[in-house]
């Protein structure tokens, strides 16, 4: 059986996140929501708990995710965009 990982990548900023992902029928999906606990909940309904979320480092705007994220046992990583490269393969 092959194991897919689905990851979600968030731009985060002071009042919104924008994330693009596959959704649970496997469709890539645009969504802005709310930087806030009712946004995060949006994401994780659409997205799937199984799903690794991935975003820049952006000062304090991303701790209220990543401390949500923790809470709900959801894998997740925060990256240094200086140090981070593109690729063609990011879900």
């Amino acid at each position: 059986m092959e194991v897919k990982n689905n990851y979600c990548g968030i731009d985060v900023s002071s009042e919104t996140l924008d994330i693009y992902f596959k959704n649970k029928e496997g469709n890539l999906q645009h969504l802005q929501v709310t930087n806030t606990v009712s946004g995060f909940r949006k994401i994780i309904k659409l997205s799937g708990k199984e799903t690794h979320f991935v975003m820049e480092a952006t000062g304090v705007y991303h701790l209220h995710l990543i401390f949500f994220l923790k809470e709900q046992n959801i894998a997740f990583s925060v990256v240094n965009a200086l140090q981070s490269s593109v690729t063609s393969r990011c879900i």
